[in-house]
């Protein structure tokens, strides 16, 4: 990833600026203030917008980022990420209105819009947020303990090198081992249930399907019987149907005559409406025959108003045409005269207005002629002030400049004031520059001492508190101790009490597993209580020294004994329920039988096929079925009772097993439970002790080290007082050479001013003369518009009169045109008229037609009826009634033998339905028994797999973790062996250190010449600065060779970096940018106000601020460049390094 160009409008000190970063190391140098770090504010506002307002320690609101006096601010961003073109374009306002951002590239189908959405696809892209990158490539200012004092070290290391990824995995398969661990136990227990609900069927599948096939045979004999039935009666009802049908003719005779007596009288009422509707019409063609007369009398006396001729239809509509278009013309000339006096009046308006404009400016114009002669007076006062003030200021600044000349340590002494001229302010410069250079030595020298003593008395608060933390810690856990071996105490009576409870629960399951011939073993519950004491007394784990064979007895019978015996019990009722089920289905036949036999009528006929039956053949068959039926009813009692008993042995065995169940849950969940609760009592007890005899230890050391640093601190104190007097000497004399240069600025001023006051008056002038000239030019311009408003007034005048006549054209036109459109109107009136008559002429045909076909229908209809009657007489219906009841009587009879066949074929086809119901619900629970093993079975291996993948988590991270900390030692030494020149230490030890409640830190020490180590936090300011800086270069160093990737590796920020160091390592840090040159790294930026490191960079960004407008300015050029022209990149320099390198830059800018 490379940052491209960068653009700020109104952000902070910026107004329009645009800057290009090429690849390479680009140091970005200016003074305090100028602009450099809202540089670094923009690449990160450019990225991730709106989160740059929470960046490390970095705290403001949106509306800070805005220049002053300005309502927006813009910021755009040009970057590259895996060889493609990003843009980012982010619009901050200073009000209350929401910020606007968008994301455009050639990569991107549409462009990105919204703050929130382009964050993302700036995150999405980078892979990494703004904590993430400002944490993994951006070394901030004074962060000299970033990774040396955190409390968070292992977390930032872990998530800078992506190991965190690693946890993330883990606890996502741990979800899914927990997930699969509720899958296989959910299963197990509901395979279970489904096992509990198939032994309470009657049948297995087979029984089901034997006593289905019994059901299906009787239900086809039934419908047999049915068949018939519906047979004999379909016979009965044809008969029935042709009786019906000779009544049914009789009737429709009847019908018809009625019908044709009806259609005669309807026949003869539509021919008296044809003959009232040829009256109606005759009428009607009359009245417009009379219509016609009237309108050709209006017409006439139209004719003789108008000029055109309007008698006929044709000459009228010609006449109309023509008026129109003379009407069109007259309002045409209308409009055009209205439209020229309008024009001529808004003219007359126009000069008007011009008038009053012309007369308004004219009396301005003398206003500020006034105005400018008071303020000519105003002018030559404040010249001749001026002059005065320049006197003034020339005679202070001569005084000044000789006694601050006067001093021992000025170059060029001065004997009186009037000696001083402009010349002078060099020399007071160089003697300013040398005072500042010797306060500057001060200042620094007593700022590192306070940085050292407020670093000590830091350090010695953290011991203070560190005492009273490790006492006060001391103190509670020899109280926990002491609760902690009370609990020991509770927990062993509780261990004994729980299994004095198991033992009694087992003696009383011993005795109801007798009745079921399951043997409960016994005397192993005392066995194990006394056992729990020895262990207590000996110190050993209560749990272990119990033993296992009574929970593994009771599990067994549990699960093995139990369940045998009830199966057993279970196929027994199943057997019952089997022969149960086949005698009610005897009963049910017996009963069937004799209802047939007891059907039988008098005359000893079969009611199914019609056949003689003798009455003693029926009632001997009567009796055999009913001592039939009398034996199956007492197997079935005998049956039933026997059934019963079995299911009440195993609705006992089910309590004893819930019995047992309750045991088992009792060991589980409260004995074993108090056992566990005792030995982690114990242990806490034992961890308790040790951990007091550290923290004595740990005090002693403490006190130690706080009466170590309490010596520093007053030897630091007896120095920071020296240094204080020197510095506040140099300061006041610095103070007295900044007003000898106020002195000299103030004289250029007051020059400026006196220029200035010259320059207005002849300015005030020239101003005069020019109003004059215009107050000339508007009073000529008055009399021109005055004339023409006099010449707009007369050619209104004829405008009006022209108008007039126009209206008087349009009037007489449109009088004519409405006799014209009358007369039309008439001869529209007499072709509807005559269009009437004809229409009537035609119903009237019409009519008369219809009279004639209404005579023809009248004759047909005559003739018909006649028929009809003499049909009549021909038919008996009464006979044919009685013939049909007799047969409805008969069909009744059958159909009642048909519905009782029909209903027990329905309870039968029931009973059928039932079973085959209960044979699916049954191949069903089977299916989800076999469901539920194989997916316990799944889960389990699932989750035996996820075991040994959480292993293989672990040792990956462990094995990345050795390695990648390998590799962070060797970068990050390279880089402080090239860096720190001390010769305290030889190198930086970063170890994995393993601690029981954290799992694994990161150590950091410094090893020393003799071999001992020390803590980074005891060495001094600028060492802990080398340290952290190689430390954070070392992990940069190992993310671009493990990213793979340079179009995705960010740049390498250092902000200050010389902060905290001092003038040897600071010259060692152009080493370290050239070791960042051998990584292929594609960006570096650096941000320092030290010159020294041009020689190190490739290019040198200057960021420079106008004092008088708070503008920041920046300018780019290579560093070769300026080190070939002269900028000082060594150690020592008694010159201005800003001008200095100024001076380069613009050297260089007038050979472009």
């Amino acid at each position: 990833m490379r940052i491209e160009r960068l653009s700020l409008e109104n952000i902070r000190s910026y107004s329009a600026e645009t800057v290009e970063f090429p690849e390479g190391t680009i140091l970005v140098y200016g003074e305090n203030g100028a602009g450099k770090t809202s540089l670094l504010m923009g690449v990160f506002g450019g990225l991730f917008l709106s989160a740059v307002t929470g960046v490390g320690s970095r705290r403001f609101t949106l509306a800070d980022l805005v220049r002053r006096g300005e309502e927006a601010g813009r910021v755009e961003l040009v970057f590259a990420v895996g060889g493609s073109e990003y843009t980012t374009a982010w619009t901050i306002y200073a009000g209350d209105r929401a910020s606007e951002a968008e994301l455009t590239s050639p990569a991107l189908a549409a462009p990105v819009t919204g703050v929130r959405d382009v964050r993302a696809a700036v995150v999405d892209l980078l892979g990494m947020d703004a904590e993430a990158f400002a944490s993994s490539v951006y070394v901030r200012q004074g962060e000299i303990d970033r990774l040396i004092d955190a409390d968070d070290r292992t977390e930032v290391i872990d998530d800078l090198l992506g190991l965190d990824a690693i946890d993330d995995y883990r606890e996502r398969m741990k979800l899914a081992r927990r997930a699969a661990g509720r899958v296989r136990d959910a299963n197990a227990e509901r395979r279970q249930g489904h096992r509990e609900e198939l032994a309470g069927y009657d049948h297995d599948g087979a029984g089901f399907e034997r006593a289905i096939t019994e059901l299906t045979e009787d239900i086809e004999d039934t419908e047999d019987d049915i068949e018939t039935a519906e047979e004999y009666l379909e016979r009965l009802r044809e008969h029935r149907r042709e009786k019906q049908s000779a009544l049914d003719s009789y009737d429709e005779l009847v019908e018809q005559a009625r019908e044709t007596a009806e259609r005669i009288e309807s026949v003869e009422r539509k021919r008296d409406e044809q003959r009232a509707r040829i009256e109606a019409a005759e009428e009607e063609i009359g009245s417009a025959e009379r219509e016609i007369e009237s309108h050709e009398a209006e017409i006439a006396a139209l004719d003789g108003e108008v000029d055109h001729e309007l008698a006929d239809e044709e000459s009228a509509r010609a006449a109309r045409e023509a008026v129109g278009e003379a009407l069109t013309e007259a309002r045409t000339e209308q409009a055009t005269r209205e439209s020229a006096l309008e024009t001529a009046r808004e003219e007359r308006e126009r000069l008007a207005d011009e008038l009053e404009a012309a007369e308004t400016e004219v009396g301005e114009l003398r206003d500020e002629r006034d105005t400018l002669d008071a303020r000519r007076e105003e002018a030559e006062a404040t010249l001749g002030d001026a002059r005065d003030s320049l006197v003034a200021a020339v005679e202070e600044r001569n005084r000044l400049t000789a006694e601050f000349l006067s001093d021992s340590g000025a170059t060029e002494a001065i004997d009186s004031p009037e000696a001083v001229t402009d010349e002078h302010r060099e020399a007071v410069a160089a003697r300013l520059d040398a005072l500042a250079e010797e306060r500057e030595t001060a200042t620094t020298a007593l700022a590192q001492a306070r940085t050292k003593r407020d670093l000590l008395c830091s350090n010695r608060a953290d011991a203070e508190t560190r005492l009273a933390e490790a006492r006060e810690e001391l103190e509670s856990l020899r109280d926990e101790h002491s609760a902690a071996r009370k609990a020991v105490e509770e927990a062993t009576a509780e261990v004994a009490a729980a299994e004095r409870e198991l033992a009694a629960r087992i003696e009383e399951l011993t005795e109801r597993g007798k009745r079921f011939g399951i043997d409960v073993p016994t005397g192993d519950a005392e066995t194990r209580a006394g056992d729990t004491e020895a262990a207590e007394a000996a110190g050993s784990d209560a749990e272990s020294a119990a033993g296992t064979p009574v929970g593994n007895t009771l599990d067994a019978v549990a699960s093995e004994r139990i369940p045998e015996h009830r199966e057993a019990l279970t196929d027994e009722l199943g057997e019952y329920g089997g022969e149960l089920t086949a005698l009610d289905a005897a009963e049910e036949h017996h009963e069937a039988e004799l209802d047939e036999l007891r059907d039988l009528d008098g005359k000893g006929t079969c009611p199914t096929c019609g056949q003689p039956v003798s009455e003693s053949h029926v009632a001997a068959e009567i009796d055999a079925v009913e001592a039939d039926l009398g034996d199956v009813r007492e197997r079935r009692a005998a049956l039933a009772e026997e059934r019963a008993a079995l299911a009440e042995e195993r609705d006992a065995l089910d309590a004893f097993r819930e019995a047992l169940a309750d045991a088992i849950e009792y060991r589980e969940e409260v004995l074993d439970a108090r056992r566990k609760a005792f030995a982690e009592h114990r242990e806490r007890a034992s961890e308790l002790e040790v951990e007091a005899a550290e923290l004595d230890e740990e005090i002693e050391e403490t006190e130690a080290e706080a009466a170590r640093l309490d010596g520093e601190i007053d030897d630091l104190d007896a120095r920071i007082e020296a240094l204080d007097a020197e510095e506040g000497a140099a300061r006041d004399a610095v103070a007295t050479g900044e007003r000898v240069v106020e002195a000299f600025e103030a004289v250029e001023e007051h020059r400026e001013t006196v220029g200035d006051a010259e320059a207005e008056h002849d300015r005030l002038d020239e101003e005069h003369a020019e109003i004059e000239g215009e107050i000339e030019a508007a009073e000529r311009e008055i009399e021109d518009l005055e004339g023409e408003i006099e010449e707009c007034k007369a050619t209104i005048e004829e405008r009006e009169a022209a108008l007039e006549a126009a209206a008087e054209r349009v009037e007489g036109t449109e009088a004519a045109k409405q006799a014209v459109e009358r007369a039309v109107e008439h001869h529209d009136a007499v072709d509807d008229c005559r269009t009437r008559i004809g229409s009537e002429r035609q119903r009237v045909a019409a009519a008369r037609e219809a009279i004639e076909g209404h005579n023809e229908q009248l004759a047909r209809l005559a003739a018909e009826e006649e028929e009809i009657e003499e049909a009549l007489g021909e038919q008996a219906p009464g006979e044919l009634r009685e013939e049909i009841r007799a047969t409805n009587e008969r069909i009744e009879e059958r159909e009642a033998t048909r519905e009782e066949l029909a209903a027990r074929a329905r309870r039968l086809r029931d009973e059928r339905s039932r079973l085959e119901v209960e044979l699916e619900n049954l191949q069903g629970l089977e299916t989800r028994i076999e469901r539920c093993e194989l997916k316990e079975q799944w889960a389990d291996g699932v989750h035996g797999e996820i075991e040994s993948v959480l292993s293989i988590y672990g040792r990956v991270k462990s094995e990345l973790r050795e390695e990648y900390l390998a590799y962070i030692t060797e970068y990050t030494n390279d880089v402080f062996r090239r860096v720190y020149r001390g010769g305290g230490y030889q190198q930086v030890l970063i170890e994995e250190v393993h601690d029981e409640r954290r799992g694994y830190e990161y150590a950091i020490s410094l090893l020393r010449d003799d071999g001992t180590t020390e803590d980074p936090a005891n060495a001094s300011g600028g060492e802990r600065a080398v340290v952290n800086l190689a430390l954070r270069a070392g992990i940069y160093r190992l993310i671009a060779e493990t990213g793979g990737d340079r179009g995705t590796l960010p740049p390498f920020i250092l902000d200050e970096p010389t902060t905290f160091l001092d003038e040897g390592h600071v010259g060692e840090l152009e080493k370290l940018l050239e070791a960042l040159d051998g990584w292929d790294v594609p960006q570096v930026l650096v941000v320092s106000h030290d010159e020294r490191l041009i020689a190190g960079a490739d290019h040198a960004c200057l960021v420079t601020k106008d004092s008088a407008t708070g503008t920041s300015r920046v300018e780019l050029h290579a560093a070769n460049e300026l080190v070939g022209r002269g900028v000082d990149t060594g150690s020592s320099s008694a010159d201005d390094p800003d001008t200095e390198l100024a001076d380069a830059l613009a050297g260089s800018g007038d050979d472009d």
